[in-house]
């Protein structure tokens, strides 16, 4: 039995307010009681939908429809899937056919119904029960998706060795869930709420004076932003008076935050309650900060909990603290994480630390600094763009000869994508390569700008300079179009 099933089903008399959620039109909250009752249906149709060799498709928009799926989908012992409800059909069919093609049957839960779709050979290699399967590079193409078999057993876990202990969590605490629930990070936390049984306030469209409404009405104890949720909090509780005192937990991560933000939120809250982390989907380690730790070393992300970190140089030897290489971590506490193809590798050394691509540098206290990457990831408004997927996509266009996309930064969403095109200017503009895109891709990952050139620039090994392009777009001033 999941631990999600056996925690709703030892709360099956409990009168406490478990979850408050919204549709387009209404809000509403349920008990323990009532929430395990409202999902135990749906949940006992999911698995003879597909057999034990399935794997679960959840949809979700954070309405409340979609998280009463979801949490039905976690009640199963299967292994789930949560994607955007919002996500184009192109990127969706593409991760369902990674799925089918692997041998696993799917059970395509979308709010409360659940349709079965047959895989188109038989199953390779069965994937761990309670696992959660995550996208990590984008659709165009083969999918990346990361098997972690130990979100969904999170409470199964000693709390010492839980970062989420460190950063003020408390079990039964109000909690806010504003991040969409198909991220790594905003579903981690889901399922831990729901384990410890936490009152869980979900939001289902991220408005910034709203957001500040639902602190004050739960007296809401515990949530993680991106820095793109900081930046608009923040200036909404400039415009008016705001008690933020019951929060005890802020956690931030995704993106780099801004220094005047950060010091906002640790004059809003306190130095002891906020907590940044670094780490990613690939579940190879974290750095946690404190804001006084933060303060006193401004731009660390912190030192790594329950993980080893090292900087190496392009040879792989071991660099000395100061000096600016890729990073690698070792964690006793997140391993086991594959991919579903087998065929994707990270970095790996010989005595197990793995890299997923960031360089920074350690200080003499073994406190991480990240150094700008080179803009294969894109943050937009907290949403993860990667370059190499928005290329692939305007590389279909038949009059693009190349085409380089960087990000280019913006100080409401904290970047945009900005797509430099080698074409004709006679044969395509500027319009029609935009909106190309915005039929192929989710509406963050279009470009905001594109811009028409005769070459773009490369190495003589074929590789992108992307420094260099994020100088010929801060060149040509912001304008969309041609050059």
């Amino acid at each position: 039995m999941s631990v999600i099933c056996e925690r709703l089903r030892e709360r099956a008399t409990d009168t406490a307010v478990a979850l408050a959620a919204e549709s387009a039109s209404a809000a509403r909250s349920w008990t323990w009681a009532e929430l395990g009752r409202e999902t135990s249906g749906l949940a006992a149709e999911i698995t003879p939908a597909v057999g034990e060799n399935g794997v679960v498709l959840i949809e979700v928009d954070n309405g409340m429809g979609s998280v009463l799926g979801l949490l039905a989908a976690l009640r199963t012992d299967l292994p789930i899937v949560v994607v955007s409800r919002r996500a184009p059909e192109a990127e969706s069919l593409a991760l369902r056919e990674a799925l089918l093609s692997q041998g696993h049957d799917i059970a395509l839960v979308q709010e409360r119904t659940v349709r079965a779709l047959p895989a188109v050979r038989p199953c390779r290699r069965p994937l761990p029960a309670q696992s959660v399967l995550l996208a990590t590079g984008g659709s165009a193409g083969r999918p990346k998706i990361v098997v972690d078999p130990r979100m969904r057993t999170v409470s199964l876990r000693p709390r010492g060795i839980r970062p989420s202990t460190t950063m003020n969590w408390r079990p039964g605490q109000r909690q806010l869930v504003i991040g969409s629930l198909h991220h790594a990070a905003a579903l981690t936390y889901f399922i831990e709420a729901v384990s410890d049984g936490n009152t869980i306030v979900v939001q289902r469209t991220f408005d910034p004076a709203r957001s500040l409404e639902l602190i004050e009405d739960w007296g809401i104890q515990w949530l993680q932003l991106t820095p793109y949720h900081m930046r608009l909090l923040a200036a909404a509780a400039q415009r008016r008076s705001v008690d933020l005192s019951s929060i005890r937990g802020l956690l931030h991560l995704s993106a780099s935050c801004p220094e005047k933000v950060k010091r906002r939120w640790l004059d809003l809250v306190g130095d002891e309650r906020v907590f940044e982390m670094y780490g990613a989907t690939e579940p190879v380690g974290v750095t946690l900060a404190r804001g006084d730790e933060w303060r006193a070393r401004p731009g660390t992300v912190g030192r790594g909990f329950f993980t080893q970190l090292r900087i190496l140089d392009e040879a792989g030897r071991k660099l000395p603290p100061g000096e600016i290489g890729a990073v690698y971590m070792r964690s006793a506490a997140v391993t086991g994480a594959g991919y579903l193809d087998g065929a994707h590798r990270l970095p790996l050394t010989a005595d197990g630390f793995a890299s997923v691509g960031d360089r920074g540098r350690l200080d003499a206290d073994g406190y991480l600094y990240l150094v700008p990457r080179q803009v294969s990831r894109i943050q937009v408004g907290g949403e993860t763009v990667y370059a190499d997927e928005v290329e692939s996509v305007l590389g279909q266009h038949p009059r693009v000869l190349d085409v380089a996309v960087i990000g280019v930064p913006d100080d409401r969403l904290g970047e945009t994508v900005v797509a430099v095109v080698a074409a004709s200017r006679s044969e395509v503009s500027s319009r029609e390569l935009r909106e190309f895109a915005r039929h192929r891709l989710a509406r963050h990952k279009v470009p905001r700008q594109v811009l028409i050139t005769d070459l773009v620039l490369r190495s003589g090994t074929g590789k992108l300079d992307r420094r260099m392009l994020v100088d010929v777009v801060q060149r040509n001033g912001g304008r969309d179009g041609e050059r």
